[in-house]
């Protein structure tokens, strides 16, 4: 799918994947059918594109179910822009994987969770309207409505509204990582414990059928006193 001259194309195969015969299009194209627009790709003049507006609702209505997640088409490739701009911070990564919830750290789950929502919180704080506007969004709306939009569809552990999502960054700017950790997780032990006693408890936690929690602190403590590991 592409946009040109703010209308969206599909290519040949995009539809056949979704269940539209080439066949139909193909008769379509060659009898000139009012019930299809065509053209020529300008990339590559040996391809043609279908335009999305002239499709019968039958079709717009497969493209947006399996081709869009079930997106309006042009929020969808709105939000597609986006994903080349998500990036970690390193020192976001770091805080989390060594982030603990008590004597143990996070579920990976939840890390990759927290990690997927500090990308967009450091997206949304380095860019500005200038930024947005070279990734083609005529408005900085257009870009709030598609960060919305993907925080959504992608069930990202941020708020999608707007004005809430603006404190979210706040909290960010002041307090990096912190901002998308739930207050009620303490990590009072997260100072103590060093990256290798991390990679340790991790190692532990893996044989969970061996050890409970109380078992595995009495463990990593007997291990740290020659690591020279604080106890937990």
């Amino acid at each position: 799918m592409r946009i040109i001259n703010q209308n969206l194309y599909l290519k040949f195969q995009e539809l056949a994947s979704i269940g539209v015969k080439e066949n139909t299009l193909r008769t379509a194209k060659k009898r000139d059918s009012s019930s299809w627009t065509f053209m020529d790709d300008p990339d590559d003049r040996r391809r043609v594109l279908i335009e999305y507006n002239s499709m019968s609702e039958k079709y717009q209505v497969l493209v947006i179910e399996e081709l869009c997640g079930g997106l309006d088409p042009y929020q969808f490739m709105a939000t597609e822009i986006i994903k080349p701009y998500l990036v970690s911070e390193e020192e976001d990564v770091e805080f989390i994987r060594r982030y603990m919830v008590g004597d143990f750290p996070l579920e990976e789950e939840k890390q990759e969770q927290y990690i997927q929502a500090c990308q967009f919180l450091s997206l949304l704080k380095r860019f500005r309207v200038r930024d947005m506007k070279a990734m083609g969004y005529e408005r900085a709306s257009d870009f709030h409505i598609a960060i919305s939009a993907m925080i959504k569809r992608e069930k990202i552990q941020l708020p999608s509204t707007y004005n809430r999502l603006k404190i979210k960054v706040r909290d960010y700017k002041k307090h990096g990582a912190q901002a998308v950790v739930p207050k009620g997780l303490g990590n009072q032990n997260g100072r103590k414990v060093t990256a290798e006693g991390v990679l340790f408890i991790k190692e532990l936690l893996s044989k969970h059928n061996q050890y409970n929690n109380e078992q595995i602190a009495l463990i990593y403590n007997a291990a740290g006193l020659e690591q020279g590991w604080k106890p937990i």
